[in-house]
Parts: C-alpha cells; sequence; structure tokens
C-alpha cells in the first residue's frame, strides 16, 4: 500500500491505495500533535506502507514528516 499526506494550515488528509492505484482508506485529521499522533496510528490499520508521500514538507507538512522520520 501507499500512502498520501495532503496538508493544510488546520489539517491533513490521508490516503491509502494498493499497488494497482484502488483507493483502500481515506481520512481527515487536524494538524495538530493529537492528529499526528491519529495518522501514525492510521497508516499501518491495511499493513505496512511501502511509500509515504507527503505534500509542503517545508511548511505545512514540516511537523507530520518530522513525525514519521521518528
Amino acid at each position: 500500500m501507499y500512502v498520501g499526506i495532503d496538508t493544510h494550515a488546520e489539517t491533513h488528509y490521508v490516503a491509502v491505495i494498493d499497488e494497482d492505484g484502488r483507493r483502500l482508506m481515506d481520512q481527515e485529521f487536524p494538524a495538530t500533535a493529537g492528529g499526528y499522533r491519529k495518522i501514525i496510528e492510521f497508516i499501518p490499520t491495511n499493513g505496512n506502507a511501502l511509500g509515504i508521500g507527503v505534500e509542503c514538507t517545508g511548511s505545512y507538512g514540516a511537523e507530520i514528516t518530522r513525525q514519521l522520520a521518528e
């Protein structure tokens, strides 16, 4: 599966697709410390991610990128 995170000031939208590009699940989370924890818990609910793409890693996506790297 692959994960994409669309980042915004107030929320982050997470989409998970399979190897054939079919949507498995998606959900919106608040762009807060608690929201980042929930994103990290949400990602493996369909197995191990083969890749995670984060939009705007230098701005809105910076903190979730740091959290994922840890």
